[in-house]
């Protein structure tokens, strides 16, 4: 019979664990967690309090690590990019006799959409 409660107790103590821990990870942040468990003084709080900083901690960890990484290819990519462009367009700008990229670049939309606009007319004309 007494190794009957004790069983029960235990099984009763780890169902209240994890209720706590499912309930606490429902309702509210880690840090909030982490804050709510330092304030208990009960060992299975001190152990969940363990276990939430360590998640914490690799949370943050993994969060960074991916942000770096895709941070870190993004911006490579933009920065190739606008370097190219940017370049380009100045080179090209200069050589046309502008006076800076974005005179190049309404000019050129300019000059591009009235000849899309000439050569439509001209095959008009012809047929």
């Amino acid at each position: 019979m007494e190794i009957y409660r004790y069983r029960t107790s235990l099984l009763n103590a780890s169902i209240k664990k994890l209720l706590f821990t499912t309930r606490i990870m429902k309702q509210m942040k880690i840090n909030q967690a982490i804050n709510y468990c330092s304030v208990l003084n009960k060992s299975f709080a001190k152990n969940l309090l363990k276990d939430l900083k360590n998640i914490k901690s690799n949370l943050v960890n993994i969060r960074k690590l991916e942000e770096s990484a895709v941070n870190n290819l993004i911006l490579q990519n933009i920065i190739i990019e606008k370097k190219e462009k940017f370049y380009g367009l100045r080179y090209h700008a200069k050589g046309r006799g502008f006076k800076s990229v974005k005179q190049a670049c309404t000019l050129n939309i300019f000059f591009q959409t009235s000849k899309i606009f000439k050569e439509q007319l001209n095959e008009k004309i012809k047929s």
